[in-house]
């Protein structure tokens, strides 16, 4: 990877946040950059973490599960707050059942500075 690739994490209930996942690596790639793909509740942390400190940035995706985001995107930003990845791009997006809670959820986490 490279500082002009992009991560792109995200987790889903019953599908539809994939779509939107696959949806932003086709346009990633479209754009020219390099992307990786990882589902969540499949991929460790630290495999997430490694691939983003040698990337450009993160786009970060939730289905909404009572008002927030799912619990293995709350570890993973939990997980990425501890150690403080400076001066990388962050993006959000998900479904938007519940209100889009889990948008709101993480979006303040990329908005707190630390990205």
């Amino acid at each position: 990877m490279s500082g002009s690739s992009v991560v792109i994490a995200y987790d889903t209930m019953w599908g539809a946040t994939e779509q939107m996942a696959r949806a932003v690596l086709e346009g990633v790639v479209s754009a020219g950059s390099d992307a990786v793909l990882l589902r969540m509740n499949e991929t460790p942390n630290s495999t997430a973490v490694a691939d983003l400190f040698e990337a450009g940035g993160m786009i970060i995706g939730s289905s909404t599960l009572n008002s927030g985001m799912l619990p293995t995107m709350g570890s993973l930003l939990v997980y990425l707050k501890g150690l403080n990845p400076t001066g990388k791009k962050a993006a959000v997006f998900g479904t938007y059942g519940w209100a889009g809670g889990a948008q709101k959820d993480m979006g303040s986490f990329a908005d707190s500075g630390w990205f």
